[in-house]
């Protein structure tokens, strides 16, 4: 973020005082200055092997994985030393993307989906006047949400 916030400060030149509010701009004029000197920042060390990085890189891209899944599948693997920021981080420096986003859909449209296999049941309670008196019914229904039969 810092990279994108220089390639559109900088050409704002002392107006950049006006607009920026995520960093000070003592903070944006420091990074500037590191910039033109060539200074880059030190990359932070995962403290993981290059093993581990590798795994992680040659998962994600034919899978189509999120961080969590991958995750998963590495705990599955017997690797249970790493968290899911670790994961996240190794992909954000190989510029890899994780899965995308999935949206998790309506109700409507999973039942539309799973209607032939899905059944609805209720369990109820009925007070009624017999010629024993009054009794309590207990009644359980169940319904095939696709042809609508109840049994």
């Amino acid at each position: 973020e810092r990279e994108r916030l220089l390639k559109f400060g900088l050409p704002l030149g002392k107006a950049i005082e006006e607009v920026i509010t995520i960093v000070a701009p003592a903070t944006f004029y420091r990074w500037r200055r590191e910039a033109s000197r060539g200074k880059k920042r030190k990359p932070r060390s995962l403290g993981k092997s290059q093993v581990l990085r590798d795994l992680v890189i040659q998962v994600a891209p034919p899978t189509g994985f999120g961080y969590t899944k991958i995750l998963g599948e590495l705990r599955r693997l017997g690797i249970s030393r790493i968290c899911r920021q670790t994961v996240k981080n190794i992909l954000k420096e190989e510029g890899i993307e994780p899965g995308p986003k999935r949206s998790r859909g309506t109700w409507g449209e999973f039942l539309k989906a799973h209607a032939e296999t899905l059944w609805a049941c209720d369990f109820f309670t009925k007070r009624a006047v017999t010629a024993q008196g009054i009794v309590d019914l207990y009644v359980l229904v169940f319904m095939h949400l696709e042809t609508r039969e109840i049994i």
